[in-house]
């Protein structure tokens, strides 16, 4: 995450199978403007996601 857009802080991490299945990943609550996803790995160098939801209160 990133109030600026410049300097980004980890604030969660994992790894997900391979398959259609709903993916979560939860972090404490932080202050943000921005977020940042970044794929390590893919599948012959690809990466996707279909629908992204960011909650906040």
């Amino acid at each position: 995450t990133s109030v600026d857009g410049l300097t980004y802080e980890k604030v969660s991490s994992g790894t997900w199978e391979n398959n259609s299945d709903k993916k979560t990943a939860t972090f404490a609550p932080v202050s943000a403007k921005y977020i940042k996803l970044a794929v390590l790995n893919g599948v012959n160098g690809y990466a996707s996601a279909a629908e992204v939801d960011i909650l906040g209160y």
